[in-house]
């Protein structure tokens, strides 16, 4: 003869229930550890990007810094737009929103700038990329004073460069002292305004 073991009515599912709420706050935790993990690899990227968009600032700083040691050209009245080759401008350069026309600048005024012509070292695209950057950076050098008694000229570069598409962009700027002696032009960073 057979016994059946009765579980008292207040008792029936409840092992059921338990089991079905511990599944669904696993199901929730391993939810938000993967949204964490790709917001961290988001902001990772982002990272990298701004990164190299400060690079790609750097480079072209250089360069106009490198320029203004090279030259012995005057300071004149620059265009807005981009300018064919550089130039020592009279005018403040002013900061330009930045919107989908592919050719817009965050500078109102500037030098395109090449830091490679090599494209196993720089590449530009709009399509972007992790070795493509969204274009190429640029710069602008404006004329600032001449110091009491004449023996320097203070300039100020402003630079900015893209990363791998047009929401990373990052500018820069420093100013530069130009001391003109017998010795030749000694230019010196004197850091950002």
């Amino acid at each position: 003869m057979k016994t059946c073991t009765r579980f008292p009515r207040k008792d029936r599912g409840f092992s059921l229930f338990v089991a079905m709420i511990i599944l669904i706050l696993l199901n929730l935790l391993m939810l938000m550890m993967v949204r964490t993990a790709i917001m961290q690899d988001t902001m990772t990227g982002n990272t990298r990007e701004k990164g190299r968009a400060l690079q790609a600032a750097q480079n072209a700083m250089a360069y106009a810094e490198w320029w203004l040691r090279q030259s012995s050209s005057s300071s004149g009245n620059c265009n807005d737009g981009r300018l064919a080759q550089p130039a020592i401008c009279d005018q403040a350069v002013r900061l330009t929103p930045l919107d989908k026309t592919p050719d817009k600048s965050p500078l109102s005024t500037w030098v395109e700038y090449q830091p490679s012509s090599d494209p196993k070292y720089w590449q530009t695209g709009k399509e972007g990329g992790q070795d493509v950057f969204y274009r190429n950076p640029g710069f602008h050098i404006q004329y600032l004073q001449t110091a009491s008694g004449g023996k320097s000229n203070y300039y100020q570069i402003t630079a900015f460069g893209y990363g791998g598409n047009q929401q990373t962009v990052a500018v820069t700027q420093s100013l530069y002292a130009m001391s003109l002696s017998s010795g030749g032009t000694t230019v010196t960073n004197l850091g950002e305004p």
